[in-house]
This record gives C-alpha cells, structure tokens and sequence, in this order.
C-alpha cells in the first residue's frame, strides 16, 4: 500500500489521518444529544409550553420550556390543621389521666395550681391548632410545583423555602399516595422517585412533612389529574433519556 493512500485497498477503511478525522466526527456526534422537537410530538400537542414569569425561582436551562405549572388544593390547609389536631389528641392521652389522678389524690378539690395548669395546656393547645392552621394557609400560598421538558421542580416552604429538581433521566418511578386524611379531603400526593432513590417515609404525614427520601414530592393535588400528571412524566423522562443517550 502507497504511503500517500489515504484508503485500504483491501478492506476500503479509512487510515492515517483521514481516519483520525473520521473518528473525531463519529465521536463528536456521539457526545452531541438530539434536539427533540416537542411541539410536534402527538403526545404533547396540548401542553402549549408556558412562558415564564419573573417571579420564577429557578432559571431554565437552554432548551428548556415549562409544560406544566401548577399548585396545591386549599384543602392542604385542613390537612396542616388536621395534623395539628392529631398532635393534640396524642398529647391528650397522656395529659388527661394524670389531671385525673392530680385531682383525686387532693380529695377532689381542684386546687389553683391545678386550674392553672388546666389553663396552661388548654392554652398550648390551641396555639398548636392555630400555628397549624397557618403552616397550612402558607404552604397553600407558597407551594408550587413545575413540570419541564428537563426536570421535575418543586416549591416548597413556609418562612424560608427549598427547591427540589430532579433531572428527568433520573426518574425511575412516580408514585401516588393518599393517606387516610388525603382520601377524606379528596386529593393526593405524588412521589417522583429517582434512580436509587430511598423509599422509606419521613412519618409526619399529618403536618403534610411526609415524603420518599431524596424524592421530588408533589402533595394536596386532585386525584383526577395525578394519572395525567404520571403518564406525563414518564412521556418526557423516555425523550429525555434518548436526547441524554442515558438507557438505565
């Protein structure tokens, strides 16, 4: 073979620099994701992606768009308060026998001391009602939870706030709970679930705290539009995934 050729002429392949070449290309492509044009997927062609307004507390990154923006039901506010109640009830059974036995050893005379304890716990019970009535009206007003052609994000928090994302290639399962309080007041939650993610349950479930560890956790949404909400999330987690070139 002549030093100068710049092809086998047995096999045809490239070799010496012209090779190099080819390989870069090939390479380069490899590395390059695909640009998935998602105004023109059957699937997607009723989520008009929304534009963003500057109150958003993320930035989007290039090539992303919102599909989806939505909030909590005002019935999150009666499953915060709800939770404040059940702390009471659980605080009740251990305070109420020992008033009981306060006031019978005093030969049921109820003393000062003891009204004034009687009070004193009312008083912190109430507080504990209120301060969960207000959580609730808070996160209701400041919960807010995004759907991209990117990432799930979610909003939350009541004095301060945190941000989750989740990058949608991570995604391995997106589940929906209701507890006992959830099915009463008609909503749900939703969990999205990442690649090895934990499933154990933070369990203060009745303060609306309770989630998957290291989730993205969407709760108080109606429960009819959290099929539409999963089937949309596994729909973009598969285009993700082919524009990442990621398989697992």
């Amino acid at each position: 073979m002549s030093p100068q050729a710049k092809f086998c002429p047995s096999c045809g392949s490239a070799v010496g620099a012209q090779a190099q070449g080819y390989q870069t290309t090939a390479s380069q492509q490899a590395s390059k994701p695909s640009q998935y044009d998602y105004l023109t997927d059957p699937y997607l062609k009723n989520y008009t992606p929304l534009q963003p307004d500057g109150n958003l507390p993320f930035r989007l990154q290039d090539g992303e768009v919102i599909l989806k923006a939505f909030k909590p039901s005002k019935k999150i506010i009666v499953k915060f308060a709800t939770g404040s109640l059940v702390a009471i009830l659980f605080f009740m059974i251990f305070l109420v026998p020992f008033l009981f036995s306060l006031v019978s050893t005093s030969g049921g005379v109820v003393k000062n001391g003891v009204l004034l304890a009687v009070a004193l716990v009312v008083g912190l019970l109430v507080l504990i009602f209120l301060v969960g009535i207000i959580f609730g009206y808070l996160g209701y007003s400041k919960y807010r939870y995004w759907i991209t052609n990117h990432r799930t994000i979610g909003k939350r928090g009541v004095v301060g706030y945190s941000l989750d994302s989740m990058p949608l290639e991570n995604v391995a399962d997106v589940i929906m709970m209701r507890g006992v309080m959830d099915r009463v007041l008609g909503i749900a939650s939703l969990y999205v679930q990442p690649i090895g993610g934990s499933g154990m349950m933070i369990p203060m479930r009745g303060m609306g705290l309770n989630r998957y560890s290291g989730n993205n956790s969407f709760m108080g949404l109606n429960p009819d539009e959290v099929p539409e909400l999963q089937q949309l999330i596994f729909h973009l987690r598969d285009i993700r995934k082919r524009e990442t070139g990621r398989i697992l």
